[in-house]
């Protein structure tokens, strides 16, 4: 199975998400947290699931994934040799992405 990496940037979002959600339940932010991890096994499993996206002053073919079961969105690229490298965890009821 493919590898994914999290950038730090993309953890900042997950953690940010999380701690949003358990300030309501800690039960449901360790569900969503489940369901971000199986999404993203997913996404290894078929990396080119997502659809092509062009996103302004990035450089890199960026791929775009609605994780399944979360409100969160997955920016990504796929590595040279393998592996898919998660650029940012995005929230559509956050400010508009930027790298």
């Amino acid at each position: 199975m493919t590898r994914v990496v999290l950038d730090p940037k993309a953890e900042e979002d997950l953690a940010a998400y999380l701690d949003h959600v358990a300030e309501e339940s800690l039960e449901a932010a360790l569900r969503q947290d489940q369901r971000v991890a199986e999404a993203l096994a997913r996404l290894a499993a078929y990396p080119r699931v997502g659809r092509k996206v062009r996103i302004r002053d990035w450089t890199d073919e960026v791929r775009s994934l609605v994780l399944r079961r979360t409100p969160l969105r997955a920016f990504y690229t796929e590595r040279t040799g393998g592996g898919i490298y998660v650029v940012r965890l995005y929230h559509g009821a956050r400010e508009p992405l930027t790298r």
